[in-house]
Order: C-alpha cells, then structure tokens, then sequence
C-alpha cells in the first residue's frame, strides 16, 4: 500500500513486542517515520495479550489525532478506511492476500468492535478464479498465439487460430478484473493493481487495432497505409500487453505468498513456467521453419486443380488475372481494388511467375555492382570491342542496369498477406519442367563434324544444364543492358541492337533457326501486350542479342524507355534445320530478307557457321549461302556489321547483295530497284527440281547436295 499510514506489531527478539509507526513508499517492508526524517507518533503502547484468549498477540496503543508530522495520517470524524492484515512470520513479511481485510471506522464514536458487517474478507473462489484466468492467458494462450502468429504452417488457417487465442486472452483478462473488483481484494494503490490496469488497456488496445487492420485490408487499397498503421499498433501492443501481463503475474504471485520462504518458493514456480512456453514454442518453431515443407501443405491448398504453365499463358492472353507464386496459381481479379500496392503492381505480375516480387529476393543484381563503376569484367573479356561499348554506356549511363519500377515492386510479404492471398488460391502447376535447350558447350564437347555428331547420337536441343536463364514456358523479367543505334540518324525508323541480361554473367543460353522468344509487357491499364523477336545468334553468353525496329506500336514504344522486359522462350515457329544431316546444316542456301527480316537469316547463317563441317586444309566450311537483303534506301540498311563479321568467319562461303527501291549514292555497292526474276535468278543458288516438304521448298537432285530457299 503505497501512501499509508501503518502501525504494525514488530517482536524486538528478546520476547517484547512494540508498534512501529511507519509510512509506505514502496512494494517492499515499510520503514519507519524516523528512518524517512518524521517522528514517532505513538504515545502509549501496551501489551494485553494476557487479557484474552483469542489472538497471537494484542497490543494497544494511542496517538494524537492530528500529529503534524507529514507521514501521518489525520484522524477525522467520520468512517475512515481502515486496512488489517497479520502473518504467522515472526519476521517482517509479506503477509499474503489471505490474511488481510478492511473496513472503514470513525474513531470518534465509542464503540470498541468492528461490527461483521463492516468487514470484508476475500473470497477464496475468486481469488483462485483470478489467478487461474491470469496464468492460463498469460502463460498458456498468449505464448500460443504469438506461435502461431509467426510460424503455424498452414497460413489458410493461422490468423483464424491466432484470432481465437488472443479473443480467448481478452476473455480471461476481464474475467480476472472483474475476480479482482467483485472479490474486492484488488487494492488499487499495489503495484500489482497499477499494472493490471494497464494490461487491460494493452490488451483492449492491440485487440481493436487488430480488429480494424483486417478490415481497412479488406475495404480498399487507399486505406492500406491507415491499415499498416493499425497492424502496426496490434503487433507491438499485443507484445507489449504480453511482457507487461507478466509483470503483473509476478507481482501477483508475490502478494499470494504468505510468507518470505514461501515466496521465493512461489517465485521460483513462476519463474520456471513463464520461460518454459516461450522457450519451448520458439525452439520448436525455428526447427519448423527450415523442414523441406510442400508449399501447398504450407498454404493448406492440397486439393487444388492441376495446371501447366501453357494452361497459365493460354488463360492469361485470354484476359485472365492469373499470377503464380511458389507453384500455386492464384486468380487476383477480385483483389486488384484491395492489394495495399495497389492495382498497378499486381498488373506487372500477371502471368509470371511472381515469387521473387513477393518474397522480395530478387536475383537480377545491377551489373553496375557486378563490373564496378565501369562495368570491367576483366582483362580476359571474350569480346574487347563488346568491353569498350559497355565500359562507355556505364560511364554515360550509370543507371542503367537498374530497373527503378520493377525493383519497387520487390516486397518480402508477411505471414498475413499469405493468408489474404490463400483465399484467392485456384490451382497449382503441375511437375512439368519442359525440356531446356542445350548451351554451346554441350555441342562443342562432341565436334562440329557431321560423322562424330551422328556417332555421339545427341539430338540438338536438348541439355545437360540444370540451370538455363530462360524458359519456353515462364516468363522472367530481364534488364535491359544495352540499347545500341544501328541505323543512321536519317532512318525512317530507328533499328536498335537491344541486348537482354541474364541473372549469371556466365549463363548460356542456345537458339536453333526458326526460333523466336517471347516480349511481353503489362501496361497501366493491366492490358497484355506481346511480341516474338528472333535472336541474332546461336549461342548467347551472359545475355541475348536482337535487332528491334521501334515503330509507333505498342510494344517498340514501351521498350524505346524501358529498363527491363518480360521475356519467355525459345518458341519453335519453324523447323528451318536439313532433316537429311545430322548437324542440321544444308550444302546450299538462298536467303531473302526485308528490314528486320534479317535477324532469322543471321541466326541461320551464325548456326551453319558453328555447327557445319569444314574442309580440314582450307578452313572453308561446306556449304555455300546465298543471301539477298532488301531495304528501302541506304538511309535504312543496318547490321552490316554483324553480316561483315559473319561474311569474314565464312571464308568465302558467304554472298551477300544489297538492294534498295529507293534513290541510292554513287558510293553504294549492291541493287537498285524491286525484287524481280532476274534479281533472284541472278542472286539465288540455281533452281533444281522441287518438291515439298514441311512447308519448305527442297530441291533435291540425284547426287546433289540440299538446297533451301527462304
């Protein structure tokens, strides 16, 4: 009792016993008047305990009424509260909650007994109903509840269970406050009753904060930031609600304690069952965490339709709102005016796989951290001119391999946005790993000889490599590393070199002829837009090549800003490969190509470069290609480059003729006009006899090599 006035009976040791007058200023054994810089008030004592026969020990003693001394109490007319308490300790002790009672007396009237009405004692039940209510909240379903906040593995139930214990801790908090004032054995100047209180208020507080998070999360996204600050409240409060309702515990279980040797003992058992829970639950928690758990066993979905990741696209280019996250497919139409990012990032994640955005591991490294300030790779780079182009972009573009939109998207999602997301669950993809294609490596290892191709009886697209940086299937977001200018600043459209990174400097990544991979990009209205580009190499080392016309279209205006694009692949459109040799390659071809439509034939030509056999004196390979390239004007011819390079590792195997429709120079070394029979009769292998297959034009001759024209 802070703040009081007490007189109690103290045994000097010798067998006399006197009355201390003291005052309360702490939980803890009242020092006297003296001791704090009063007085001794008590004017007459006397011992009677010989005159009855019904207590321990009776003293008498009187005082002023009114002492002056500032830790007294006056004595006024009227009924005055009046607290008695005893212990059997002969030491100075807590008497315990047992062993005391109060009244209220005016001690200006006569009487000499309290009358049993005026007293009131605690009531046993009660007090065993509080201390039961207490201990189970505390040290039972708060520990559960705060276990299951954090790691209860299925999260499509966790937050119904989390909710249920934490409505079941406010329970039996009311009902050991209510124990307390009904029993009236809560003093509400203890330390124990102070802190009480503020566990009620604690537990009120993070029990409404709660409350109104789920709600403001389910209302609509412009209140997830108010709904933040409410899940924000529950969770430190709740926490603080728990560490201060044990407090409180101890202090309960310290004024139980009727004596100083039973205390420590009570103490003791307090102690041991608060930290054992906790302990226990934690441990046991962080074991789960890193068991190899089936993540629809995690999210509690075990009984979901199967699908593909073809079904995924199919559904998705039709209009469907489909993301996947950990294998799971959830359907987010419903949940696009409730996510608290808002309807715009949920759209960029449509029909990808979304994991790294929502576990907020993100692989795609900047290269400007992982070539330095000037994107060196080192003296040893494959391609020294392909080194001094980076080394100047990063210096004129340092930010360049950084996608600021896509990188703000990237969010570790808590336990809670997994359960809001359960309930918009509706399939899981199927254990479908398409077949990748095979890097270079796999096709060097055997030999460019179409002999030792056809005795290693390896099939070209297939692959030994586990890890490939992109699928047929899956769509993956890649940094744009390198924008380049292929055309003159005269072009009736500009044709830029646009080169994709991939996660690993050192990945592979190899496309046949006829191949096309996949852009796609999600506007702000969520609309889908999707382009086949083909790539201008076989092997691509680090990244992959393409040359993009940008048009006013949808698609070359997003990419002439854009810092990164979705990308899938590759996508087979044609088989162009000699189904008759074992390497793919033809004797002979004729190729045709407008603009753009280069890229296909400088990946066909790079393909028989690398893989075709080669005469052993000469070098020369064996085959010859035949390659007429159309453009409007000088102004619009681009990649020649690429097919001078391509022209000078063909050792002569190569013609290529330029023409143009358009007015041409003096200087220009190629055709002016259109595409007539004589051009192509002039500019094609010679015609042998035809027949059709797999929609080509094969000319086969007796003891003649294949021949191809596109």
């Amino acid at each position: 009792m802070l703040g009081a006035d007490i007189y109690f009976c103290n045994d000097g040791g010798n067998g006399s016993f006197t009355v201390q007058d003291s005052w309360s200023v702490a939980p803890q054994p009242p020092p006297s008047d003296v001791s704090q810089g009063g007085q001794d008030s008590i004017i007459y004592q006397h011992d009677i305990t010989s005159l009855q026969n019904y207590s321990t020990r009776v003293l008498i003693f009187s005082r002023k009424l009114s002492t002056g001394d500032p830790f007294d109490t006056d004595i006024i007319h009227g009924p005055m509260d009046v607290i008695f308490a005893f212990s059997q300790s002969s030491e100075l002790a807590w008497h315990g909650a047992l062993n005391r009672m109060h009244s209220q007396i005016n001690f200006y009237e006569s009487s000499t007994a309290i009358a049993p009405s005026q007293t009131s004692t605690v009531s046993s039940s009660l007090l065993i109903l509080h201390s039961i209510s207490m201990y189970v909240a505390f040290i039972i379903l708060y520990p559960l509840g705060i276990y299951v906040a954090r790691y209860h593995r299925n999260l499509n139930r966790w937050l119904s269970i989390h909710t249920s214990l934490l409505s079941s801790v406010t329970s039996n908090v009311v009902v050991a406050a209510l124990t307390a004032i009904i029993g009236t054995f809560g003093n509400t100047q203890s330390v124990h009753y102070k802190i009480g209180m503020a566990v009620i208020g604690l537990v009120g507080i993070s029990s409404m904060a709660g409350y109104f998070a789920t709600k403001l999360y389910m209302a609509h996204y412009r209140w997830s930031n108010l709904a933040a600050v409410f899940r924000y409240i529950h969770k430190y409060s709740g926490l603080l609600a728990y560490i201060v309702g044990l407090v409180d515990c101890y202090y309960g279980v310290v004024e139980l304690s009727p004596t100083a040797s039973e205390q420590v003992y009570y103490q003791l058992i307090f102690l041991v069952t608060v930290f054992i829970p906790p302990i226990g639950l934690y441990l046991y928690g962080e074991k789960q965490k890193h068991l190899n758990i089936d993540v629809k066993d995690y999210m509690g979905l075990n009984n979901l339709p199967l699908f593909r990741w073809e079904d995924v696209n199919h559904r998705v280019s039709l209009g469907a709102k489909w993301i996947v996250i950990d294998d799971i497919i959830y359907d987010i139409q419903k949940y696009m005016d409730f996510h608290p990012g808002g309807p715009y990032a949920l759209n960029q994640m449509i029909g990808i796989d979304a994991a790294f955005a929502f576990n907020g591991r993100y692989t795609k490294k900047p290269l400007i951290e992982k070539f330095g300030s000037l994107g060196r790779r080192g003296a040893n780079s494959d391609d020294e001119e392909d080194e001094k182009l980076r080394q100047q972009y990063v210096v004129n573009n340092p930010t360049t391999y950084v996608d600021e939109k896509l990188e703000a998207l990237i969010y570790n999602h808590s336990r809670y946005a997994r359960n809001i997301l359960s309930n918009y669950a509706m399939g899981t993809l199927r254990d479908y790993d398409p077949t990748p294609r095979r890097s270079s490596k796999d096709v060097d290892d055997v030999t460019n000889s179409d002999s030792m191709l056809k005795e290693s009886s390896l099939e070209l697209g297939t692959s030994r490599v586990k890890r490939i940086p992109v699928h047929v299937n899956t769509f993956q977001h890649y940094i744009i590393g390198r924008k380049t200018l292929l055309t003159g600043p005269n072009a009736r459209h500009p044709v830029y070199l646009f080169r994709l990174l991939f996660d690993e400097e050192d990945a592979e990544m190899h496309s046949r002829p006829g191949d096309s991979y996949l852009f796609q990009f999600v506007d702000d209205t969520g609309k889908l837009v999707s382009r086949s580009y083909t790539p201008i190499k076989v092997d691509s080392k680090g990244g992959i090549d393409f040359m993009i016309k940008l048009y006013n279209g949808e698609m070359t205006h997003y990419l002439s800003d854009a810092k990164s694009v979705r990308m899938r692949g590759p996508i087979p459109r044609t088989d162009l490969l000699n189904p008759f040799s074992e390497s793919g390659c033809w004797k002979t071809l004729g190729l045709i190509a407008g603009g753009t439509g280069i890229t296909p034939m400088l990946l066909i030509i790079d393909y028989h470069l690398k893989y075709c056999s080669r005469d052993p004196v000469t070098n020369r390979p064996n085959f010859h290609i035949h390659l007429l390239y159309a453009n409007l004007d000088e102004k619009n011819i681009f990649g020649v480059k690429e097919i001078g390079e391509l022209e000078e590792r063909a050792n002569g195997a190569i013609t290529v003729t330029y023409i143009v429709s358009g007015i041409a120079s003096e200087e220009f070394d190629g055709l002016v006009g259109n595409i007539t029979p004589e051009v192509l009769i002039a500019t094609m292998p010679k015609p042998l006899a035809q027949r059709k297959k797999f929609g080509l034009h094969l000319r086969v001759e007796a003891d003649q090599p294949l021949q191809l024209v596109v």
